[in-house]
């Protein structure tokens, strides 16, 4: 179950946007199964939530990150300024940085084992 609402992932936007059924089904998943049980507090993963759903919303929306606008002759220029990953959006890098486990930091990181022979 969602422990946040589209009408809280809305307002973390200053536009209205779309798909947030599909943010907030997203970054439910997501914390269901990577940090229910990384020892967070369950205000501090409804807040990680809130933040994972902008960040889903922002990428399907934003197409990452929404640069510069321009009225005249209409310009927009989307670039992935942040880096790699949660870092793509402001909401994903609020996600990383409360959650103290680092669970977000090392998600889909590959790990290697070596073998001394």
């Amino acid at each position: 179950m969602s422990r946040v609402t589209e009408s809280e992932v809305q307002g973390l936007f200053p536009e209205t946007v779309s798909n947030l059924s599909e943010a907030v089904k997203s970054a439910t998943l997501f914390i269901d199964e990577e940090l229910v049980n990384a020892g967070l507090s369950i205000p501090r993963l409804k807040l990680i939530e809130l933040y994972l759903a902008g960040h889903f919303a922002a990428l399907i929306n934003e197409r990452g990150g929404l640069t510069r606008v321009e009225i005249g002759e209409t310009l927009e220029d989307y670039s992935n300024v942040y880096g790699e990953g949660l870092k793509m959006t402001r909401w994903g890098l609020q996600a990383l940085a409360m959650d103290p486990s680092g669970t977000l930091a090392t998600h889909g990181k590959r790990t290697a084992v070596f073998r001394v022979i």
